[in-house]
């Protein structure tokens, strides 16, 4: 199948998940992002440790000094745009098309409205920026000053936690039939599917 601008007559709504409108959701989605953010940044911190073993032993009054503030501030800031501009890629990618971006109070988005995107390609969407950021990330960790290491580290583990909400949309998405096609609006998606069988499951509270 192939992104299309016109959903097939024998598609319906099966799912769909608004944050805009569902606050509990968004609550949610950033508790577990904060929990995750400390998970992953143990995890970088490892491998870290694994790529560059005298970093952190010889270098540590450098790391934490005032002077890494702004390079901390920086990769922070850096960090959403990136993130945005990731999955804004593969949908430019796969749909030719200008991506629309939009920053609201708890979440960003980048987003094709106009366009409906089957299961495999909105997976690589979705998966963009928590695997090929920490890729880049990880790669980078042998060659980076010093002084730039927590940078890079929060960087990486922001990004990997800001990316639940990616997460359960992939893995919802692979809860149905490989045929769906999906909508994103950037506040909401929305799932589409042959099966008239399937009811909706989600009701906005």
């Amino acid at each position: 199948m192939q992104p299309t601008k016109q959903l097939p007559d024998e598609y319906q709504e099966i799912y769909s998940l608004d944050l805009s409108k569902n606050i509990r959701a968004q609550l949610i989605l950033n508790g577990v992002a904060l929990i995750l953010m400390l998970v992953f940044g143990w995890f970088f911190a490892g491998i870290s440790l694994i790529l560059t073993p005298g970093t952190w032993p010889n270098n540590l009054a450098n790391m934490l000094g005032t002077s890494n503030l702004v390079i901390i501030l920086a990769a922070l800031l850096l960090m959403p745009v990136l993130h945005e501009a990731a999955h804004g890629l593969f949908f430019w990618l796969f749909t030719r098309q200008r991506v629309k971006f939009g920053f609201k109070l708890g979440y960003a988005y980048a987003a094709a409205p106009e366009w409906y995107l089957p299961r495999k390609q909105y997976l690589v969407v979705a998966c963009a920026p928590i695997t090929i950021l920490s890729f880049i990330g990880v790669a980078l960790m042998p060659i980076m000053p010093v002084f730039a290491f927590p940078g890079l580290l929060l960087f990486l583990s922001f990004n990997a936690g800001g990316s639940v909400g990616d997460m359960f949309v992939a893995w919802k998405i692979t809860q149905y039939h490989s045929n769906v096609l999906i909508n994103d609006q950037g506040d909401s998606f929305i799932i589409y599917g042959k099966s008239s069988g399937e009811k909706k499951q989600f009701e906005a509270r």
